[in-house]
């Protein structure tokens, strides 16, 4: 099957009449704007279609607002097309889409807890912020640069680090101001950003503390696929965490570029990007030119994932016939050995391989498939076939993930993992 990532834009992206005719034309979007307008204290539609402009650009109605275009794209190609994402990663904002999209977070509630972030974010605005995006200079040179001011006493940190040489700074007013002409002596272009406050700085961390009580109190699953954390750019590994570093998140840097360089070393077959306009995509072809990237929100990038997920589609009605055991086969011969022992290999590979293949015709032939007592088993066997190719344990952990993902396990996925690594 295909790796197909997901990935959703953050704040900073909203217009006006943003998803108006994905909203006019889509049963499922249409009811999902109906039950966003039913569940605050105001209408989601109004901000989005509606001509109050001056709303779309704040933050407390900025944020549900994405959120709900976000997910409603993501509704529509789901009852469109048969796929399932590898990985999910959301910038910022973003990732509340991302966690409602992989099943982690209800969308009601994701809805209510972003337009508790917006608000608090907004009151933390009055704290004389400012935010520039940097560009021309090299992030381990930025990086030094400020750490000099922080020695110095200054409120200065990278906010979002989206890309090889693309970043922004944020903290205090005065400070960022001085950084500025710092920065732009040593070769760097600055653009200041048209905001209050300084988002993804400690100066929000009396919000983030307000809000890591709300998310207490938020009943999250875990994510059927992988969805990776602004904060370390790694997988959610529990619901505690999801929490834990959704509160920290607002505080501390979008790990944007290392996210992306995740996602990379996961050779995905294509990127879709979810929301308004098109940022991500360009951030991400800023470094990496030669991946297959497509903007919902761009009609000609609309009509080729289409085409994509079409095709994805059809390859899953026909994988759907593949049992386990022969799934588990295709990960053996498509990972590459490094053992050149040959009676090691021969030993430990080859013929616990054609045990499993015997296994897999015997399944067969009797219509069997395996419980969940039988598929750990199996799955020990092709860790074991793996550790004998000499495949690092993180390559291993990231193959059996997949597989088990394909096998649609549900729960069991993550104890499967945790009993075997």
């Amino acid at each position: 099957m295909n790796k197909q990532v997901f990935v959703f834009s953050g704040q900073g992206s909203q217009y006006q009449g943003m998803g108006k005719n994905l909203f006019e034309t889509s049963d499922e979007a249409k009811k999902l704007l109906n039950l966003a307008d039913k569940s605050l204290d105001y209408k989601i539609s109004d901000i989005i279609l509606g001509d109050q402009k001056q709303l779309i650009i704040q933050t407390e109605y900025t944020q549900p607002a994405l959120l709900t275009l976000a997910v409603a794209q993501y509704n529509y190609l789901k009852s469109e097309y048969n796929f399932r994402p590898t990985i999910m990663a959301g910038h910022s904002l973003g990732e509340y889409a991302a966690l409602v999209c992989s099943g982690s977070l209800e969308f009601t509630t994701a809805l209510k807890l972003v337009s508790a972030r917006g608000k608090l974010m907004s009151v933390s605005a009055g704290k004389a912020g400012a935010m520039a995006a940097v560009r021309g200079i090299e992030t381990a040179r930025l990086k030094r640069l400020v750490a000099d001011q922080i020695s110095e006493g200054k409120m200065v940190t990278i906010s979002n680090a989206n890309g090889k040489g693309n970043n922004v700074i944020s903290g205090l007013k005065e400070d960022i101001e001085s950084f500025a002409e710092l920065l732009e002596a040593n070769g760097a272009t600055i653009i200041f950003l048209n905001v209050s406050a300084a988002f993804h700085s400690p100066l929000m961390h009396e919000a983030a503390s307000k809000f890591a009580k709300l998310l207490n109190e938020v009943e999250f699953q875990m994510p059927e696929s992988l969805v990776i954390s602004n904060v370390d750019a790694h997988p959610y590994q529990s619901v505690v965490e999801i929490k834990e570093k959704l509160s920290l998140q607002m505080e501390n840097t979008v790990n944007w570029v290392d996210t992306v360089s995740y996602i990379v070393r996961s050779k995905p077959e294509s990127i879709i990007e979810l929301g308004a306009k098109s940022q991500l995509k360009k951030m991400i072809m800023q470094d990496y030119r030669d991946l297959k990237i497509f903007s919902f929100d761009d009609e000609a990038d609309l009509q080729a994932v289409k085409a994509l997920l079409s095709d994805e589609s059809k390859l899953a009605s026909v994988s759907s016939e593949y049992s386990f055991i022969s799934r588990m086969l295709g990960v053996i011969v498509s990972t590459p050995n490094k053992n050149f022992d040959t009676q090691d290999y021969e030993k430990k590979v080859i013929i616990p391989y054609n045990e499993l293949v015997k296994k897999n015709e015997d399944f067969k032939e009797k219509a069997y498939s395996p419980n969940i007592e039988e598929i750990v088993e199996l799955v020990k066997r092709l860790r074991d076939i793996l550790t004998a190719k000499q495949v690092p344990i993180i390559e291993q952990i990231d193959r059996v993930n997949d597989l088990l993902l394909e096998a649609k396990l549900g729960d069991q996925k993550d104890k499967i993992l945790e009993e075997i690594y």
